[in-house]
């Protein structure tokens, strides 16, 4: 009668350890579940890169600069007149939103496009929520005087 009360004992603590095994499973698929809306990180991106190298290279109709060169007038004077007696500073955003919008709108990618550090900051679009992929450049104004020109792509 011993040996089938060990054996009995022996099967209710087997049945125990899978019980609490199963347990544990429950919990940390269940409970400790990762937030859906959390904001995934933000990796640099090659097509970020490539459309803010061509960006600031392209020659414009501004007395022949170059979008970079609008941008280092803006960030000191801004007083550069170009074609439409407007600003450089106006003028370099006009120029950069047609840019988007011939490449990222078509392409249906949503974008956020930021120039930070001078007086008159300016940005296109609105921020992404979510993935993204991004790019910074620092454009050297004077030395010692950058801004940074960045984009950001929507995942």
């Amino acid at each position: 009668m011993g040996n089938k009360a060990q054996m009995e004992i022996l099967g209710l603590a087997i049945v125990v350890v899978l019980i609490s095994l199963a347990l544990l499973f429950a919990v940390q698929f269940f409970l400790l579940k990762p937030v859906s809306d959390e904001v995934k990180p933000a990796k640099e991106s090659v097509v970020a890169a490539n459309f803010l190298s061509s960006c600031l290279g392209t020659t414009t109709f501004c007395h022949g600069r170059t979008v970079k060169e609008l941008l280092q007038d803006c960030a000191l004077s801004g007083a550069l007149v170009c074609p439409g007696d407007i600003n450089s500073c106006l003028y370099v955003k006009q120029e950069i939103e047609k840019m988007l919008d011939a490449s990222l709108d078509v392409w249906k990618k949503e974008c956020f496009f930021s120039v930070n550090g001078m007086a008159s900051d300016f940005s296109i679009g609105s921020e992404c929520l979510g993935e993204k992929e991004y790019k910074q450049y620092p454009v050297v104004v004077r030395p010692g005087f950058d801004i940074i020109v960045s984009l950001e792509i929507c995942g």
